[in-house]
């Protein structure tokens, strides 16, 4: 009988460490607000005060939202896919989005290094606070914003958390918690000086696309007038 219950024990390890000894997978059933579905998003730089900077204060990645906007610039993202129950963020799930800066520069974001997949989130997983979960993870947090950790807070309506870019610039992110959109992106700077994004539609070409304009106006006004000043002589 000793002998029976031994030999059991020991099928009942066995089983255990072949279990445990096997990948788990994460899974995740994430909840998304009916606000988020296959369209258009569009963010505005209201400031973009850091991106010229020659100093420890320049903010100016492409990898980064608002890090390529000039003032007034818009970032537009189209959702070409609707996002699936099926969705894991933290195992690796990014949306299929179309990115466009200003108009003309588009951008392909990677799963790490980019903060670009935080523009769109979804509101719940596995039935748990989605940015409860996110602002766990702040291993994740710190690649995909390329900056330190330092807090983060969830009230009925905000979701927002804090890190530190290159030891110097104090950057936030705001979410709505009802949408799981990116409201408000904040950099600020030791002078005081900003780059701040917001939802809403900003300027679809860049400032120096005006400036060519604005230049070859003149130019062709300046050649007519020229044409006329010879043909009254």
């Amino acid at each position: 009988m000793n002998r029976k219950r031994m030999i059991c024990k020991i099928t009942i390890m066995l089983n255990l460490i072949f279990l445990y000894s096997i990948p788990m997978v994460a899974t995740g059933h994430s909840d998304w607000s009916p606000d988020i579905t296959t369209k258009y998003y569009h963010w505005n730089a209201a400031k973009s005060e850091l991106r010229s900077l020659k100093t420890a204060e320049q903010y100016h990645d492409i990898y980064l939202i608002g890090g390529i906007n000039l003032q007034g610039g818009g970032t537009a993202i189209h959702l070409q896919i609707e996002p699936p129950m099926s969705f894991n963020f933290f195992n690796g799930s990014r949306l299929t989005i179309r990115i466009n800066v200003e108009g003309d520069i588009s951008i392909v974001p990677l799963n790490y290094n980019s903060d670009y997949p935080l523009l769109l989130l979804p509101i719940s997983m596995n039935n748990v606070s989605f940015f409860q979960q996110l602002f766990n993870d702040t291993e994740l947090i710190e690649n995909l914003t390329k900056a330190t950790y330092t807090s983060s807070s969830i009230t009925d309506t905000t979701a927002i958390v804090n890190v530190k870019y290159n030891e110097i610039l104090d950057v936030q992110y705001k979410w709505k918690t009802s949408t799981g959109i990116l409201v408000r992106k904040e950099v600020t700077a030791p002078s005081g000086k900003k780059l701040v994004v917001t939802t809403g539609r900003g300027l679809i070409a860049p400032g120096w696309t005006f400036s060519i304009e604005l230049i070859i106006i003149l130019v062709i006004l300046g050649s007519r007038s020229r044409i006329k000043r010879n043909s009254s002589r």
